[in-house]
């Protein structure tokens, strides 16, 4: 891609969905697995019958770093920020900014996705504690 504001065709609906306070899953048709962003095919069952749905955007506090420099100019502002990986209710793992202090992020912590006008010029995910 060589614009960073493109966006890969099949991730369209996850990206319409952020722009419309929605978290979306693609859901498998076949096994009920759901997966984050849209795999051509299920990895589970190899199923290419993918549905997107509304995730309740729940989930915990896998893992964390603290970005202290941050991978370009767009992010420069949101520097120092905690970068998470998220285990969904759903089965996802995904990975987003936690708006919470450094010294106040904890493993298993409870999270809500919550939106934000991203430094890329889109709504983008973004995990709050619950």
């Amino acid at each position: 891609m060589s614009d960073s504001k493109e966006m890969r065709s099949d991730a369209a609906p996850f990206w319409e969905g952020c722009a419309r306070g929605e978290f979306l899953l693609s859901r498998c048709k076949a096994c009920g697995t759901f997966h984050h962003l849209a795999p051509r095919r299920c990895p589970k069952c190899l199923s290419a019958g993918l549905a997107w749905e509304k995730s309740g955007g729940l989930g915990r506090l896998a893992s964390f770093t603290v970005v202290h420099r941050a991978p370009s100019e767009a992010f420069k502002p949101l520097a120092p920020y905690v970068l998470g990986l998220v285990d969904l209710e759903e089965g996802p793992r995904v990975m987003a900014q936690v708006r919470v202090a450094a010294e106040k992020a904890r493993i298993g912590m409870r999270l809500q996705a919550a939106f934000r006008d991203g430094p890329l010029g889109r709504k983008e995910p973004v995990f709050d504690p619950q």
